[in-house]
């Protein structure tokens, strides 16, 4: 073995998504991390709601489990979009709270392995992004799927109901774990041009 060079004795997934908010509707650095929801490989999901708590909290929170997993073996995040969403927006309120410095956040997010499916769907899309939110490849490849939009969720929030952001929370890492398994066994076809211009819609729970 090469010096320095660790061995793991497991890999370990990690399903994240987070929920934001923001108070006036625009994404900007302003926006706040509302929940932090993650389900390791077992199938264990913990939710971290700042309502009962603060946005510091949870995030400080979960960065010590990130810490603690990635210690004990190697961890895989898992996400839909988490390149361009999740972890920059991490990075950025973490650091607009203090918890560490953002050029170490980076360094520490930069360290651990991620799959982003949305970016992994990008070839069965003819290379577009477009057509590759969840709610429309959930519906495209017929999986579970987000059951509110993210409007929705902002709305929940300011009318504290918290029980639907929370249901919301569950749903998203059921479709990221779905879409995961999917890719993993190769059941994932290219879209045709009449999947990609398809406006069929999931209804929406209420």
């Amino acid at each position: 073995m090469a010096p320095g060079v660790k061995l793991f004795s497991f890999v370990m997934l990690l399903y994240i998504d987070i929920e934001t908010f923001s108070e006036n509707g625009f994404r900007s650095d302003s926006t706040k991390v509302i929940s932090v929801q993650y389900r390791d490989f077992d199938g264990n999901t913990k939710i971290l709601k700042e309502w009962e708590s603060s946005e510091k909290n949870i995030l400080s929170s979960f960065l010590t489990d990130l810490k603690i997993m990635r210690r004990d073996g190697f961890l895989i995040l898992v996400g839909h979009n988490i390149l361009r969403f999740d972890v920059p927006t991490l990075i950025r309120r973490m650091a607009a709270n203090g918890i560490d410095g953002h050029g170490n956040l980076e360094d520490f997010f930069c360290n651990i392995a991620t799959v982003d499916t949305l970016q992994c769907m990008l070839p069965f899309n003819g290379m577009r992004f477009k057509g590759l939110n969840a709610d429309d490849v959930s519906s495209r490849l017929d999986i579970s799927g987000p059951r509110h939009r993210n409007t929705e969720v902002e709305s929940f929030y300011r009318n504290r109901d918290f029980k639907r952001i929370e249901d919301h929370a569950v749903a998203d890492l059921d479709f990221v774990q779905s879409l995961y398994w999917r890719l993993k066994r190769e059941e994932v076809k290219p879209l045709t041009d009449a999947t990609r211009n398809s406006t069929l819609k999931r209804p929406r729970h209420n």
